[in-house]
């Protein structure tokens, strides 16, 4: 199965639109949230606790 989490930008929702995403939620609710390696390593374990759903990228930090 192919998870799609659909988000505005491929940026950061916390540190804004100057920090590449590379971690990304969908939650329950439907609202889908990215977040850059330290943010989604920081909220990781709260967003698994609300039920969300995970695609975590965050191996790639470094790739060209």
């Amino acid at each position: 199965m192919t998870t799609v989490i659909e988000v505005a930008e491929d940026t950061c929702d916390r540190c804004g639109p100057s920090v590449r995403a590379y971690l990304y939620a969908r939650m329950p609710s439907g609202r889908s949230l990215a977040y850059c390696g330290s943010c989604g390593t920081r909220y990781l374990a709260g967003l698994l606790d609300q039920g969300a759903t995970i695609i975590d990228q965050r191996h790639r930090i470094g790739e060209l």
